[in-house]
């Protein structure tokens, strides 16, 4: 159950950064980090931690 979340939120979270990149939209960098954000911490201790640094780099 927490794997299907996990995956569809880091596929709504993908498909919302390359929108954000394609279209520069400043709305969809903000989405995208949230939602990364929320990921890293569903992910495990070693995945969630490089995770934690998209929504950092999207961000800034």
């Amino acid at each position: 159950m927490w794997s299907f979340i996990f995956y569809g939120l880091f596929l709504i979270g993908l498909i919302l950064m390359i929108v954000a990149i394609v279209k520069n939209v400043a709305r969809n960098y903000w989405l995208a980090g949230l939602i990364m954000y929320i990921v890293s911490f569903l992910g495990s201790w070693s995945i969630g931690l490089y995770l934690l640094v998209i929504p950092f780099v999207l961000w800034s």
